[in-house]
């Protein structure tokens, strides 16, 4: 630090003592080379943004560079221009130095680049999205307009061939804003906004990826408007330890850490208004009964706890949940907490037998998430009027499960040290009602603060 530091103090002083012993020399700052010193300039702030975030070092690529061919070029001609016989030979032999360090450093990174791009091969994601858009290219037209995330927009254009509405260099924030919000969270009341928006973009198709699972936190903060009111996420629980057991059922409980509420939970118990508040109830793990042949036995109660100040010890309530999503089915209790859980398998090994443990895994849902668009065409599989599945590419983890008879055909998702899952592609059927709202294709915000993040 000492060392890096003094730098600031050698430049400010040298620039001090050169300005005071030239300053009536005007002669002799006129003759700087202002491209020289630009370069300069710009190689010393390359240096210092490096310091600050590593990823930076490309900037520093073009001025190194360039300074590098400078020396070589400047020394090669000053030893033309050298007419002492002790000032050639320095000046040559330092020529001789940098080229031939210019030209192994060139020859070095060739090699290396050669031999990594032969020996590379894309990993098993890659290849599930190479598939996928074989199938895009071969059986859509070429008119289609994919909408998704705007992460996946240069390889739809790119491999898939098809235009899309958001760009992969996520050019226009408004339309990132507007598919995070009506595309991808809104929920199936307001099925009609989500139509509106897709229909005024000339969408044809609709994509989901596996990893918007994980990426649910952050399409549903730019979704949101300035109070946040999509911002969700989705945790995993892991089914722990037997409860009790009963002569028909078995009672597990899972659990997954405390995750804090995206929402505040409001629910009356005999009598008794509970409120959990945003941010500061956790939810812990939910208790599960599950009957001798595999399926829900009794409601969901998820296990929630409130600790209101430091100076209390937290509240610990268990409560009912309304939604479950169990063996391809999902499933209304009619009553509970407006919230729900997605039960899935998961892929274990014991030695060297792999095997799949069914519902060891659950995703809790929301109030917000429970009933958004992607939960539902996503991981429900709902059979909508609108959007029609028209295909469904697995990953090699379920190909080679379905191979072995260890996940059923139409079982595509897994948990696997983290969520796997296929690639989604709906045919979207727009309905007479459909209307053209020239605002969805706007390229600029409008006036009004309706952002909470971008």
């Amino acid at each position: 630090m000492l060392l890096y530091f003094s730098g600031f103090a050698v430049l400010i002083i040298t620039l001090g003592v050169f300005y005071f012993k030239f300053y009536k020399k005007e002669e002799l700052f006129q003759k700087i080379d202002a491209g020289a010193l630009v370069l300069f300039a710009f190689f010393f702030l390359s240096l210092i943004s490096v310091r600050s975030a590593v990823r930076l070092v490309m900037v520093l690529v073009p001025s190194a560079s360039i300074l590098m061919c400078y020396l070589a070029i400047s020394l090669f001609s000053n030893a033309k221009k050298e007419k002492s016989e002790v000032g050639k030979i320095v000046l040559w032999f330092s020529f001789g130095i940098v080229a031939l360090a210019l030209l192994q450093t060139a020859t070095s990174l060739y090699t290396e680049s050669v031999n990594t791009a032969s020996s590379y091969a894309p990993y098993s994601y890659t290849y599930q999205w190479q598939r996928a858009m074989a199938w895009v290219r071969e059986n859509t037209s070429q008119n289609a307009v994919f909408g998704h995330w705007w992460d996946y927009g240069y390889w739809l254009q790119s491999i898939g061939q098809r235009a899309t509405v958001l760009d992969g260099g996520n050019a226009i924030a408004y339309w990132d804003y507007l598919m995070g919000r009506y595309g991808l969270t809104n929920p199936d009341s307001d099925i009609n906004t989500t139509l509106d928006f897709l229909y005024s973009h000339n969408t044809t198709h609709f994509l989901i990826d596996s990893t918007d699972i994980g990426k649910y936190a952050a399409f549903s903060s730019i979704g949101s408007d300035k109070n946040y009111d999509r911002r969700s996420w989705m945790q995993f629980f892991s089914r722990n330890k037997v409860i009790n057991e009963t002569k028909n059922s078995v009672i597990f409980f899972y659990s997954g850490g405390g995750f804090p509420l995206d929402w505040d939970v409001v629910f009356n118990q005999n009598g008794t208004i509970i409120t959990l508040p945003e941010g500061k109830a956790v939810v812990a793990g939910f208790i599960i009964e599950i009957n001798r042949t595999g399926f829900l036995a009794s409601q969901p109660r998820a296990f929630y706890l409130y600790q209101k100040n430091k100076n209390t010890a937290p509240v610990q309530y268990i409560l009912p949940l309304r939604y479950a999503y169990q063996k391809g089915k999902f499933i209304d209790f009619g009553s509970g907490v407006e919230a729900g859980v997605y039960f899935m398998p998961e892929f274990k090994q014991e030695g060297n037998t792999p095997f799949v443990d069914e519902d060891a895994v659950l995703i809790y849902l929301s109030n917000k998430t429970v009933k958004s668009n992607l939960v539902r065409l996503y991981l429900y599989k709902e059979n909508n009027p609108y959007f029609k599945l028209v295909h469904s590419e697995d990953g090699d983890l379920v190909k080679q499960l379905k191979a072995y008879k260890l996940l059923k055909e139409d079982e595509d998702i897994i948990y696997a040290q983290g969520f796997v899952g296929p690639i989604r592609i709906w045919e979207i059927h727009y309905p007479n009602t459909v209307k053209y709202n020239s605002k969805y294709v706007q390229k600029n915000f409008p006036g009004e603060n309706i952002l909470a993040s971008v």
